[in-house]
């Protein structure tokens, strides 16, 4: 199989790992192959976001090492994006604009891009925070712990996802934020909130706020405001 990138060993930059705080040194990246990049399944609210051409020759963003992005699929970090520590990038990803992803972070399937940070504190060897079929732009956050998942996700906006252990099937869009949550199969727009919430087959849209809540099941959607304080 053709060689399908190679790091530039005389254009590299050192940073801190925010993790060890010890300096690591990024290398870019040179494609020695045409790849094509397809996001068909996750750009229904992003439609800017279809498919991406990398040409034979494009350079690339930054890695600290081949384990850092897979050598036998379609995958790129291109831009100024850097990937670093345990973090790996695989099967027909995209990290790119200024993202940043480290730690032990497995992106499958997803598009990263804008001003982006995904990471995982978490350093114990059987972590694997996983990011499946997704796509963050603009000014995400993303923080996972031990084996947190998120699949079919759409975050965009000033989004910050943070030790999220299972957030599927969402689109979270506006300055929204969740913390320390489980969100399944749910749309926030616009101005959001939930904080350490348990919400399952939720449509929220507009301006709301959940705070230590656990929603149920089929909650209504189109608030003005809502406070649900202990659950209650």
């Amino acid at each position: 199989m053709e060689q399908k990138y190679e790091l530039i060993n005389s254009d590299y930059i050192t940073i801190r790992n925010p993790i060890t705080g010890r300096p690591v040194k990024l290398y870019r990246i040179l494609a020695l192959r045409d790849l094509s990049i397809r996001f068909d399944d996750t750009t229904e609210y992003v439609p800017g976001i279809t498919s991406t051409i990398i040409p034979k020759y494009s350079i690339g963003g930054y890695i600290e090492s081949i384990e850092n992005l897979s050598t036998d699929d379609e995958s790129w970090v291109g831009g100024n994006a850097k990937i670093f520590g345990g973090a790996v990038v695989t099967m027909d990803s995209l990290v790119t604009d200024d993202a940043i992803v480290y730690g032990n972070v497995v992106v499958e399937k997803t598009y990263i891009g804008g001003v982006n940070r995904t990471f995982s504190n978490d350093t114990s060897t059987n972590s694997n925070f996983r990011i499946h079929n997704s796509i963050f732009t603009d000014k995400s956050v993303v923080e996972g712990i031990g084996n947190s998942l998120i699949m079919n996700v759409v975050a965009t906006n000033s989004a910050l996802l943070k030790r999220n252990i299972g957030v599927l099937d969402t689109v979270i869009t506006g300055g929204s934020f969740i913390v320390e949550s489980t969100v399944n199969n749910s749309k926030l727009f616009n101005v959001s909130g939930i904080k350490r919430s348990t919400i399952s087959n939720c449509n929220l849209f507009e301006r709301f706020t959940y705070v230590d809540t656990t929603a149920s099941d089929e909650t209504n959607s189109s608030f003005i405001e809502l406070n649900f304080i202990n659950g209650k």
